[in-house]
């Protein structure tokens, strides 16, 4: 399994996340104040529609806003990153 990312954020920006037992459903998502999707390439991508339904009120939220703007501040500091170089220059 892989590691859980939000274990690796530190406290003082750490949020609280709700972890169903079940997965979530469609109506879990449209009915959401907010939605967002994470990756450690991509950061915090705002989800404001899913099949024309807007998500709260169409538009990035408070805490996905928050949370985006701290992900990169994060990686312009240098942290939680490797730096990768490659060795030939790409064809």
């Amino acid at each position: 399994m892989a590691p859980n990312v939000a274990d690796s954020v530190p406290e003082s920006i750490k949020i609280i996340v709700h972890r169903p037992l079940t997965p979530l459903t469609a109506y879990d998502l449209l009915a959401a104040d907010e939605v967002f999707l994470s990756s450690t390439a991509g950061g915090v991508m705002p989800v404001v529609e899913i099949e024309g339904r807007r998500i709260g009120d169409g538009k990035v939220g408070v805490v996905t806003r928050d949370l985006h703007e701290r992900y990169w501040k994060m990686r312009e500091q240098g942290r939680h990153g490797t730096a990768v170089f490659a060795t030939e220059p790409m064809r």
